[in-house]
């Protein structure tokens, strides 16, 4: 068992940032629909199996649009959710 296990999916739209599902330590999935005009999603999550653990952080890429430019664009335009991940529990 995990000392945690916490996660939260971004998923990134024309519109900007849209929060997806979600799991924080000692609660139950929390499942949100992906919107359909997705064009990349991520996962940012912490996992520490020990306290020696040197970074639980990770981050994940679900999907990636085949359009490179359009994801490139987009992530410049609304920024990178990841860079500025650090724990589920900081974001509820």
């Amino acid at each position: 068992m995990a000392l945690t296990d916490e996660w939260q999916e971004w998923h990134l739209t024309p519109d900007g940032w849209v929060e997806g599902s979600y799991k924080t330590d000692f609660s139950e999935t929390v499942t949100v629909d992906t919107p359909d005009n997705v064009v990349f999603s991520l996962r940012c999550g912490d996992y520490q199996r020990t306290h020696y653990d040197s970074n639980p952080f990770y981050r994940e890429v679900m999907y990636g649009s085949e359009n490179y430019s359009e994801v490139k664009a987009l992530i410049k335009r609304y920024g990178d959710k990841a860079a500025g991940y650090h724990s589920v529990s900081q974001t509820r």
